[in-house]
């Protein structure tokens, strides 16, 4: 395992949470009427539900496809973080690399780790006793 491709499964999974984001903002940013799930007077719903239903829809199905080939593409490093049996650093390794949080931040979650590079050489460590 390297940590090249560790880091590109990172990067793939923060790019789809991005679009995700993306698609929630667009919803939440579409003018009409309230989104109820109840139809209106006028009609049977109004542009505004129909416009955040069809978002959700793709969020579900787009974004779903994304993640398998992902999940798929990367699927012997996720098997690889599922492996690793000591705690703390199987935490490091989900916090990092599926979850994309710097190293800091890992730092500030794991007991008893005091600094980023604490966490990131006990990483580099497990890779290089395992590789």
């Amino acid at each position: 395992m390297t940590v090249k491709r560790l880091n590109e499964l990172c990067h793939e999974l923060q790019n789809l949470r991005d679009e995700i984001k993306e698609a929630e903002i667009r919803a939440d940013s579409i003018p009409g009427g309230k989104i109820n799930g109840m139809p209106s007077a006028k009609g049977f719903g109004n542009s505004k539900e129909y416009s955040y239903l069809s978002l959700i829809h793709k969020k579900e199905t787009v974004f779903y496809e994304k993640y398998n080939k992902i999940s798929i593409k990367y699927s012997d490093e996720i098997k690889y973080i599922a492996g690793i049996k000591e705690k703390t650093t199987h935490d490091i390794f989900v916090y990092r690399f599926l979850y994309g949080l710097e190293w800091k931040e890992v730092a500030s979650i794991i007991d008893g780790m005091k600094s980023a590079d604490s966490v990131r050489m006990r990483a580099i460590r497990y890779l290089q006793k395992t590789a």
